[in-house]
């Protein structure tokens, strides 16, 4: 792949999100899972991306779609524990059980999320409002 296909496939979330959705809690399904295993960040740090799309099924705002985005990793420990932490966390809340399973199988396990219901919660993110953080609160 290269640069400008990595460089659209950013500018198409860019675009769903700038569109997007007002802050709020939503109830929606998870269309599509994605894992990027080289996303890398500004400073070249390679973490492994998780992305749950998710789109609206209820209300006002019926189709419109928001990426759930879980980092797989970080720059030390502490990120990475963190980051798994909240993935596990927001696994849990969708009813996967991962207390078996290695993280090879979670991440593969995520694939049958397709189609789950979810309430979920848009709002800005902590130090950066102008972006959105999205949060499962639970599966329907």
């Amino acid at each position: 792949m290269s640069f400008l296909d990595d460089l659209q496939e950013i500018y198409e979330d860019v675009k769903k999100e700038s569109k997007g959705l007002p802050d709020g809690e939503y109830v929606g399904v998870i269309s599509k899972v994605t894992l990027k295993e080289d996303n890398q960040w500004r400073d070249g740090t390679v973490v492994p991306l998780l992305t749950l799309d998710l789109v609206v099924t209820e209300g006002e705002f019926e189709g419109v779609g928001i990426p759930n985005r879980f980092n797989l990793g970080g720059r030390d420990i502490k990120g990475i524990k963190t980051s798994l932490s909240v993935f596990l966390s927001a696994m849990s809340r969708i009813g996967l059980d991962t207390e078996n399973l290695t993280i090879e199988e979670t991440i593969e396990a995520t694939a049958d999320l397709v189609d789950t219901e979810v309430r979920f919660k848009v709002s800005p993110q902590k130090n950066n409002p102008e972006y959105k953080d999205v949060l499962i609160i639970e599966s329907c």
